[in-house]
């Protein structure tokens, strides 16, 4: 034991500094020595003793030196690895950063290429739409046109159609209309019955001479022979004074009577016209309930006397006014 003391005591700095290169080897020796020191310190000589204890000291104070570099090689270690994994790191970034550069170059290419053809499209469209709003414009002002001349055509066609049929009655102006005369009984001289038929009517006092009668037939209708109604005479008067002398005493008369068969006599409107005038029908029902006198004036006027005073009425909804009026006054 003494011997491994003394060579302790005699370790050169080179070789404490071998035996710190390996860190395990280093605290076994040291503890060894330590141990040594406490087990046989009292038979070393004192200057042995301070030789040693000063070897201990610079042991431990290159321990501690070790340890500090040790500490230092791990944290550059860890530096250096720390730095090569942010290298690492670093490269893998930028190289997904040139990644994602080309593919958004890409995509944005793409979507420059779709913006074109949008834009492309949409001044198509644009163009389309003038187009389309010049057309419609046009026709806008043809249908206005249009409407315009339909008005003026429909004022005319409105004013033709009277015109016809105020020329159509005029051609009937000679026209009388016999009702309610049974069938066969003018026999084959439809004429000559007629003739003496107005003058049975009113009276050879009124027609001296039996009157002019151009000519005279029954409506063309078809007529069965179960049909009891008897088709109308139409008769066509060579006098317009005789026509209208035939109509007044009509009037004044009231009822007409052949062989007991009650007849009637009107004048011959054309359809459009009796449309308007029997358009009064119900006026004149409330007229006759209420005992007013009233006369219908060509073309379809009514006339009523009302208080000793005529009042014109051009339509029915004027005339049912002036009734009801009348009724609350």
């Amino acid at each position: 034991n003494l011997e491994v003391i003394n060579a302790w005591i005699n370790i050169s700095a080179f070789d404490i500094e071998s035996i710190g290169c390996n860190l395990d080897i280093f605290l076994r020796w040291k503890n060894a020595v330590l141990q040594m020191l406490e087990n046989h310190g009292n038979f070393l000589s004192e200057d042995n003793r301070s030789r040693l204890c000063s070897r201990v000291s610079s042991l431990q104070r290159y321990q501690r030196i070790s340890t500090m570099e040790q500490s230092s090689l791990i944290y550059a270690s860890t530096t250096m690895e720390q730095s090569a994994s942010n290298k690492f790191l670093l490269d893998a970034l930028q190289q997904l950063k040139s990644e994602m550069v080309s593919h958004f170059d890409v995509k944005m290419d793409n979507l420059q290429m779709n913006l074109d053809t949008i834009k492309l499209s949409l001044s198509n469209l644009g163009e389309h739409i003038s187009e389309l709003e010049q057309r419609v414009g046009g026709n806008e002002d043809n249908i206005s046109d249009l409407g315009k001349r339909i008005k003026t055509l429909e004022s005319e066609n409105a004013y033709l159609r009277d015109k016809v049929d105020d020329a159509e009655n005029c051609n009937r102006a000679y026209n009388l209309r016999f009702i309610h005369v049974p069938e066969e009984s003018e026999g084959k001289d439809i004429c000559g019955f007629i003739s003496s038929l107005i003058q049975q009517l009113f009276g050879k006092e009124s027609f001296t001479t039996p009157p002019a009668i151009e000519r005279a037939h029954r409506s063309p209708m078809h007529r069965t022979k179960d049909s009891a109604r008897p088709r109308v005479i139409l008769v066509k008067c060579l006098s317009l004074l005789d026509r209208h002398k035939i109509l007044r005493l009509a009037w004044e008369k009231k009822q007409l009577e052949y062989n007991g068969d009650r007849i009637h006599i009107f004048p011959d409107f054309s359809a459009a016209l009796l449309s308007k005038r029997r358009q009064f029908d119900d006026i004149k029902k409330q007229l006759q309930q209420r005992k007013l006198e009233y006369t219908l004036i060509y073309p379809a006027t009514l006339r009523i006397i009302f208080n000793g005073k005529p009042l014109l009425f051009k339509t029915p909804a004027e005339a049912n006014c002036f009734l009801q009026g009348a009724v609350k006054s």
